[in-house]
């Protein structure tokens, strides 16, 4: 008999629970054993790129799922859900996900600041094209 989502995280609440059959359901169910899981193992098992499961996880439409890439930055990715999910206790779980909102907040405060630092370059370049389209006029 298979596990289910529900039966490994009964102390999680069903609102950040995703559907077994679905894209993220199949990946949370791969790293729920708290092992490392590799990319290629992932794409193994979905049969398809786990990136879109991974942001659904991550974000607030599956509850903000706390997964390190201990691989972040030598290429593929080895992957392993945080300790805090698979204890068993709600607190733990809670200041998971308290810790993955920040991070997700952290990373667009940086994004949106690195995008406004491009505005002015960006003007610059609408400038001088809009002058190169008026020569023919």
């Amino acid at each position: 008999m298979e596990l289910r989502l529900s039966v490994i995280f009964r102390h999680v609440s069903s609102d950040y629970l995703p559907g077994d059959l679905t894209q993220a359901g199949k990946v949370l169910l791969a790293l729920a054993g708290g092992d490392p899981v590799s990319t290629m193992e992932l794409i193994r098992i979905l049969e398809a790129d786990p990136r879109s499961a991974f942001q659904a996880l991550r974000n607030e439409s599956c509850g903000y799922w706390l997964i390190n890439n201990l691989n972040k930055n030598k290429g593929r990715g080895l992957y392993q859900l945080s300790t805090l999910h698979l204890s068993g206790n709600p607190l733990d779980d809670a200041k998971a996900r308290a810790i993955q909102k920040r991070e997700l907040a952290t990373y667009s405060k940086d994004l949106a600041l690195s995008e406004s630092l491009r505005l002015p370059g960006a003007m610059e370049r609408l400038q001088e094209v809009m002058q190169e389209e008026l020569r023919f006029d």
